[in-house]
């Protein structure tokens, strides 16, 4: 049995938080842990609407507080370090396959209950790693 997963505005949903401290637990530290937390705290970003033959509207700067940069070379590592522990917690039950915001989890099993059980815990632990 597969479990197609694919996030919506995955990128956009990383909690710079929570991004900073797995890398702190995966011993990122000094000048590059204080290099990436620079590269993520007090981004803004403003939405400009373009309209044919009227003026542009501008909305206020906003400190951004979740996601990743894209279109970057290191917003997807960061994406992928954020992500990076979840086939260790889940792999106890199934076999996952990441890549970049797409998420494969295989579950099997000879026996109908145990499968149910597999499936529901392999995309309860999914879902709440993704909504943190």
């Amino acid at each position: 049995m597969g479990l197609f997963c694919d996030l919506t505005k995955a990128f956009d949903s990383v909690s710079h938080e929570h991004l900073i401290l797995k890398l702190e637990f995966y011993e990122v530290e000094g000048s590059i842990l204080n290099w990436l937390k620079s590269f993520l705290h007090n981004r803004k970003q403003t939405v400009v609407l373009h309209f044919v033959n009227s003026p542009n509207l501008l909305s206020d700067w906003e400190v951004v507080r979740h996601g990743v940069p894209q279109r970057s070379v290191l917003g997807p590592l960061q994406f992928n370090m954020y992500i990076k522990d979840f086939p260790c917690i889940i792999n106890k039950v199934s076999n996952t396959i990441l890549f970049a915001d797409d998420t494969n989890i295989l579950v099997s099993s000879s026996d109908l209950n145990e499968l149910n059980s597999k499936i529901k815990f392999s995309s309860m632990l999914y879902f709440k790693m993704v909504s943190k």
